[in-house]
């Protein structure tokens, strides 16, 4: 996590200057989807620390930890966008 840490932090202070070099998608695969009444509370609990603080609980990170599977659909058309 202390990598990831350094990059984010390198990312932040270097942004204006040069394109973004890293894009983080954490997600915790396990965990129920947003969309899932079980996981309410939860879902609420992270989304006020991380507005509050801008830090996600879970790792430490500004980037949000997300719950359940990636939209791999949605990940691959962000990454081809990005380079058209």
């Amino acid at each position: 996590m202390e990598l990831l840490n350094e990059l984010e932090m390198e990312q932040n202070e270097y942004g204006t200057l040069m394109d973004r070099f890293l894009d983080m998608h954490m997600y915790i695969t396990s965990a129920l989807q947003r969309t899932d009444v079980k996981a309410l509370g939860l879902q609420m609990a992270l989304d006020l620390i991380h507005k509050e603080k801008n830090i996600d609980l879970i790792t430490g990170l500004k980037t949000r930890t997300q719950t359940g599977r990636p939209n791999w659909d949605k990940v691959y058309m962000l990454m081809l966008g990005n380079r058209i």
